[in-house]
């Protein structure tokens, strides 16, 4: 009896052994793809595949580079990416996970297409995803929490530095989050608020983003043609996954600049005017029993001047101090900051401030002369 169940259980161990070596070599891996998965996607569970644990992050880089093209048609802004222009420009795809499985091709691909105009440069983004029911949007407010939902953000190096950068990010309900970064992200200016837009749409194997960014909101150098840095983070909330065009180590983020990809293809690119005005008014009212409506009203307004690539001037009358987080009051207040705005980079701070102040009280120009000072010196 035990002469004939040793063969046996050797048999069986010898067949499973063989299946589990014949799919290896026939598949890489002898985990089972997940269901609904694109074909240059791979298996969510199990280990790094072989070709994740190879990547050269100090040189793939290099190999990713992608030309925006040049259109004259008008682009509708309106997450359908139907005009013909789109159909035509090159697509970056093949998104690499950093996060949880790092060097996996990612669980479902992203297609990027960049296209440009006299005046603005448009993405065209498609968020491969075979159960879009599943999608996660928690927040639909500017500068929402980019961690807690699906999404997709732009790193955009203007003066290819490999240093600093401009991120542009949204999500799938066309939220809007953006920010300013120096030195690789030891510095980041989150208050930044530039001018650009996207629509996006929900469709049954996938969600869209169009996102519009006039050169205005950038800065950039005079050369011709322009040769940016660029890197694509996606974001797939429900699996915790984070994957990047340009890979990046699992310890970094879409802030390692020094490893973003090349966007090429820009001529004849012009900042154009970079001004912008925004007023605003405040008023309240009160009354008590039978006595006079008491009231406020006050009003200002807040300029910004794009003196030259580097230089942005900053004038305020009459600060709208209820949008900042202080106790202090300032009334009558006219302020003038002129700051560099980069060294080399869209955010690398430099060391010149100039503060102007004119108030009937004089504490108020004493205040914000230790403002400016305080400011210059973290500089």
């Amino acid at each position: 009896m035990h002469r004939a169940v040793a063969p046996c259980a050797f048999a069986i161990a010898v067949l499973l052994a063989g299946s589990s070596f014949g799919q290896n070599i026939a598949t890489g891996s002898a985990a089972i793809p997940a269901a609904g998965r694109s074909d240059t996607a791979v298996n969510a569970g199990g280990p790094p595949s072989r070709a994740g644990t190879d990547i050269n992050y100090e040189t793939i880089h290099l190999e990713k580079r992608l030309t925006a093209v040049r259109t004259v048609g008008a682009i509708t802004l309106d997450g359908a990416l139907d005009e013909p222009a789109w159909a035509e420009a090159p697509i970056a795809n093949g998104f690499i996970q950093n996060d949880p499985r790092e060097g996996n091709p990612a669980t479902y691909d992203t297609d990027v297409r960049v296209l440009y105009t006299e005046d603005a440069l448009y993405f065209g983004i498609f968020a491969h995803d075979m159960e879009p029911s599943k999608i996660i949007t928690s927040d639909l407010k500017k500068d929402y929490n980019t961690g807690s939902s699906d999404g997709f953000r732009i790193v955009l190096d203007t003066f290819h530095d490999a240093r600093n950068a401009y991120q542009f990010a949204t999500n799938p309900a066309g939220a809007k989050w953006d920010s300013q970064m120096a030195n690789e992200g030891r510095d980041n200016n989150s208050n930044w608020d530039g001018i650009w837009d996207v629509k996006t749409r929900i469709t049954e194997t996938g969600w869209v983003a169009e996102i519009w960014i006039p050169f205005r909101t950038l800065k950039f150098g005079e050369a011709d043609p322009q040769v940016w840095g660029i890197n694509f983070e996606r974001k797939l909330r429900r699996l915790n996954e984070d994957s990047y065009w340009s890979p990046i180590p699992r310890i970094y983020d879409a802030q390692r600049v020094s490893l973003a990809g090349t966007l090429e293809g820009l001529r004849g690119l012009h900042a154009g005017k970079n001004i912008r005005v925004k007023p605003y008014a405040l008023t309240s009212g009160s009354r008590i029993t039978t006595r006079p409506m008491a009231g406020d009203f006050q009003g200002g307004v807040d300029v910004k001047y794009g003196v030259t690539s580097g230089l942005v001037w900053d004038f305020t009358v009459n600060t709208d101090f209820s949008q900042v987080r202080t106790r202090a009051s300032f009334p009558s207040a006219t302020i003038a900051i002129t700051e560099g705005a980069a060294t080399s980079g869209p955010a690398a701070p430099t060391r010149s401030r100039i503060c102007v102040c004119s108030s009937r009280a004089e504490s108020v120009c004493r205040t914000m002369d230790r403002r400016c000072r305080s400011s210059a010196a973290r500089a």
